[in-house]
């Protein structure tokens, strides 16, 4: 007896471009190899093809010489926080379950070989060509209706496996 699978299963990235995304959990942790302070963020993120939503890991390092302030700033900025960036008191746990736009690329995971999906942005809602009378909270809920039917869990992309950011 073996064992079944069917290798078209295999694709282990998703298509780059702008995603509905919902902020699930917001964690902040050390780095593994250097220490520095970063935010580990999970998010859910809502293909337009009628796929199930995707749940996406990104890493912001909020010092060292590879700190990514710059993406805070870009989610602070499409929440309409830029002030709170600039004082310095933005916090994405506080925007848990709230919705913006996340720019979605494939890289070289240079670590562990092959091909992983990486948030490289964020924009506003607003940003998203909206038609007149559209709903974003309704959307969002008839979509996560329709991806969750018959989905028991949401499948992490394959970089989501690791605690730590890939560099």
């Amino acid at each position: 007896m073996g064992i079944t699978y069917n290798p078209a299963d295999a694709k282990k990235t998703y298509n780059p471009g702008e995603y509905n995304a919902s902020l699930n959990k917001s964690t902040v942790k050390a780095t593994k190899e250097k220490g520095w302070q970063m935010v580990e963020l999970e998010w859910r993120l809502f293909p337009t093809d009628g796929h199930p939503p995707i749940m996406q890991r990104d890493w912001i390092i909020l010092e060292g010489e590879f700190n990514s302030l710059w993406k805070l700033e870009k989610m602070a900025k499409a929440w309409g926080k830029e002030d709170a960036y600039k004082n310095g008191t933005f916090d994405p746990a506080d925007h848990i379950g709230e919705s913006i736009i996340a720019v979605v690329r494939i890289r070289q995971d240079k670590k562990n070989g092959g091909e992983q999906n990486a948030i490289t942005n964020y924009k506003p809602m607003q940003e998203h060509a909206l038609e007149p009378g559209f709903s974003v909270s309704a959307a969002l809920q008839a979509q996560i209706a329709r991806a969750e039917a018959g989905v028991k869990e949401p499948v992490f992309a394959p970089d989501a496996a690791t605690d730590d950011p890939p560099f």
